[in-house]
């Protein structure tokens, strides 16, 4: 469920970012989906945000709320393999 890291560099400059998917590797979904949740709220624009929030969603059976998160990346398309991985 990785991606590339040429992508996540791109647009991944913010330490809640990298926090966030330090957390979602680790199996701490809970702790990423917060963290994602208060940084997408300022920053709707980052695709590797959305995309990992999506990830850990899926990781608890919260479905529609990945299913949403992963329209936002589509939405975004900031990044094609990003982009085939939310659909």
């Amino acid at each position: 469920q990785g991606i590339c890291a040429t992508t996540v560099n791109a647009q991944n400059n913010s330490s809640s970012v990298r926090n966030a998917i330090k957390a979602y590797k680790t199996g701490d979904y809970l702790s990423c989906i917060s963290t994602l949740q208060e940084y997408t709220s300022k920053e709707p624009d980052n695709a590797v945000a959305w995309y990992y929030l999506g990830n850990a969603y899926m990781n608890i059976a919260m479905t529609s709320e990945a299913n949403s998160a992963f329209d936002k990346v589509i939405a975004l398309n900031a990044a094609p393999k990003l982009t085939s991985y939310a659909i």
